[in-house]
């Protein structure tokens, strides 16, 4: 029995990722505010918009639970609290991370190059700012600088659901783009407060509140630049459909059988977002036998299967008893933080070209150390970086090529049959994928397959290399203190050898394998991943990119404590590498490689194979900016709206 929560309260990003339950379009709005009676008044006007994690309505024909067209959340920085007047007591009892908020957290980010000791958040006058932030949006160079500028105080979001085979929003009430029409909305509920301001004193206009532009103001002009909003969106795929249907009473829209369908790939082409934990109270009984299972925390292997637990509620909702089985620190009232929680927005950008090029330079050696084709080493040295194959296909499960192939071959994400064969052949001259595939690859993502596996077994990373993305940022039960870090195969005829089929490694054949190994040291360090790419929206334009086009991931990561959780990840586990036997290196796929820029990929000294070094890496991915929010529970929203946050 998993704990019951006050869904009503919670807001709904928290509990779902929204892109995975039909909602692959977003819009990120940032908003300022210059006096206390406007950001009140505006968190009154939206309230009742805002999107609770009340489980919503199982649809009688699909059996799927049917949300509503479009989802709405709201978070606060410091300064956005501090400009509505929130009791000093509650703002001095909110945690340091949030308060001094994410620029100035930049050196212990790894967002700050360690070499520069300068004031990290202070620019010498408008336009100038230090050089390591030359590329963040401009929105996030004037964010919390000394010179008078307009810093983020309330962060908006809207994810839409999208006409089946198209990538287009759901029309609204009075327009065919719902995105739109809730974008057009919400500008005039910030017009209509502040003329209402106005009004009520004299012309005054010291009471404003308006979306800013992600590009800041134009130092010379001092206008604004840029969208009012973060777009972004699932990238989409052309999809042939041979018999005209999506899925059973559900048609293509177009004539000629091709239509357009979300992908959960990001542009680098990874399927991502799979192994986001679960606590408890986030899914009813039945559903959370499935969904812990990979996801959870590794407690008690007698149990079998059953020994994946939720993790605990207070590790991403405050107001509730955490791993240590503490509640975790709040301000008060602990009306006020109860069933919130803390994010962290990061912009983060993709280098497209430098990944493709990297990749298919060092396949050309890796091919020959390896004893693989060209194009097979390209594709295997990226998912040994990532730790999965590109359809999500844990490396854990299917180290090398063949044994991926057999894991395709059975989930049906290969076409077996003649028939499926020639019609994924036609799909393919269409510049298209046969629709039987596209269900099969989304059906894997959801198996036991794609999340249920660890590392006790595989301590030296012959399998999926220790220093790999997928295990810094989740280390499951790798850490465990009374792990061997060299179990041996069992002698006898059943053994089996590790340049054999490159078969995963069954404890049962090893010994030395601590069998009781959990994610005690890990369980602390989860974090809830929100968030859709930006960029092109489709892998065809994909094409196209390069590292000067603007493409990457809008990543919201949430959790009850900043320090704790989100900034210990990126601090240790991926801008450092020691707990992965890795010394300075950082984590290949998402590090700063301007210092340290090897990655390597283990070998069985038993077996044929030798081990590999990537050196020299680019870095693939770079930050743009983003903040600290604070995510209220609807009861918080009200006290804010209302003025009443009263924490004596």
């Amino acid at each position: 029995m998993t704990r019951n929560l006050d869904l009503d309260d919670i807001q709904g990003n928290v509990i779902r990722a929204y892109g995975k339950f039909g909602y692959p379009k977003a819009r990120y709005f940032f908003l300022t505010l210059t006096n206390a009676w406007v950001g009140r008044e505006f968190t009154r006007r939206v309230i009742d918009r805002i999107t609770t994690a009340r489980r919503w309505p199982v649809d009688p024909h699909t059996g799927q639970r049917n949300g509503p067209p479009i989802t709405m959340n709201i978070g606060y920085t410091f300064m956005g609290f501090y400009m509505m007047e929130l009791p000093t007591r509650t703002l001095q009892s909110m945690p340091d991370d949030w308060i001094d908020g994410m620029k100035k957290r930049a050196f212990i980010l790894g967002d700050k190059p360690t070499d520069n000791i300068d004031r990290p958040q202070q620019p010498i006058k408008p336009g100038e700012n230090p050089e390591w932030m030359n590329k963040w949006d401009g929105i996030w160079r004037e964010n919390r600088s000394r010179i008078p500028s307009e810093d983020v105080h309330i962060w908006v979001s809207m994810n839409a659901k999208v006409q089946p085979g198209t990538e287009d929003p759901f029309p609204g009430q009075s327009s065919d783009n719902i995105l739109e029409e809730w974008t057009t909305w919400l500008d005039e509920i910030c017009q209509s407060v502040t003329q209402d301001y106005r009004d009520a004193h004299g012309g005054d206009d010291r009471g404003m509140i308006y979306l800013l532009t992600l590009g800041g103001r134009d130092p010379a002009t001092g206008a604004q630049v840029g969208p009012k909003y973060q777009e972004a969106s699932a990238v989409f795929e052309k999809v042939y459909c041979p018999d005209g249907m999506i899925a059973p009473g559900l048609p293509c829209p177009n004539d000629d059988q091709i239509c357009l369908m979300p992908t959960p790939c990001e542009h680098f082409g990874l399927a991502d977002g799979i192994g986001d934990p679960v606590f408890e109270g986030q899914f009813d009984d039945e559903t959370m036998k499935e969904k812990v299972i990979g996801r959870g925390k590794w407690m008690d292997p007698s149990r079998g299967e059953d020994g994946w637990e939720p993790l605990a509620t207070g590790e991403f909702l405050l107001g509730h008893p955490d791993e240590s089985q503490e509640l975790p620190p709040a301000a008060r009232p602990p009306e006020f933080t109860t069933n919130g929680t803390f994010m962290a927005f990061r912009k983060l950008h993709q280098n497209v070209l430098s990944w493709r090029s990297y990749f298919a330079e060092e396949a050309k050696k890796y091919s020959k150390v390896a004893g693989i084709p060209e194009d097979q080493a390209e594709i295997t040295l990226r998912s040994k970086v990532v730790g999965r194959w590109p359809d999500g296909v844990p490396m854990s499960k299917a180290p090398k090529w063949d044994d991926w192939q057999k894991v395709r071959d059975h989930f049906g994400l290969n076409p077996t049959s003649d028939q499926d064969k020639a019609l994924a052949a036609e799909a393919e001259k269409l510049g298209a994928k046969f629709i039987k595939l596209w269900w099969a690859e989304v059906g894997y993502l959801r198996t036991r397959h794609a999340s249920d596996f660890k590392y006790a077994q595989d301590m030296q990373g012959f399998d999926c290399p220790n220093s790999s993305h997928l295990r810094r940022v989740n280390t499951r039960d790798y850490l465990d203190p009374q792990n061997n870090m060299h179990p041996e195969l069992v002698d006898g005829p059943d053994a089996v050898k590790p340049a054999e089929a490159g078969l995963p490694r069954d404890p049962s054949r090893y010994t030395g394998v601590n069998k009781d190994a959990d994610s005690s040291l890990n369980k602390r360090r989860r974090i809830l991943r929100r968030g859709l790419p930006y960029g092109s929206t489709t892998k065809e334009a994909g094409l196209n990119d390069t590292d000067e086009t603007d493409q990457g991931v809008a990543m919201m990561i949430l959790c009850a404590n900043l320090f704790r959780q989100f900034e210990f990840v990126q601090q240790q586990w991926i801008e450092y590498g020691l707990d992965f036997n890795s010394g300075n290196n950082t984590c290949p796929l998402v590090g700063s490689h301007e210092t340290h820029n090897r990655f390597t990929v283990p070998a069985d000294p038993k077996g044929e194979e030798a081990p590999y070094v990537c050196s020299g890496m680019k870095t693939f991915v770079e930050i743009r900016g983003g903040e600290y929010f604070f995510i209220p529970s609807i009861t918080a929203l009200n006290m804010i709206a209302h003025g009443v946050v009263d924490p004596t």
